[in-house]
């Protein structure tokens, strides 16, 4: 699946995106964002 314009979207709008697209519940984003990676701030860069 390909998702024009993905990149332009914020870092927020990105992972709405594909929680929606995944059928994601909000427990599964909240492990997500605190699963101690990347923070998405630096991986944010790595997209640009």
């Amino acid at each position: 699946m390909r998702l024009s314009g993905f990149y332009k979207l914020s870092v927020e709008e990105r992972l709405r995106k594909v929680a929606e697209i995944a059928n994601l519940s909000q427990e599964e984003i909240e492990a997500i964002i605190s699963s101690g990676g990347l923070p998405l701030e630096v991986a944010d860069q790595l997209s640009n």
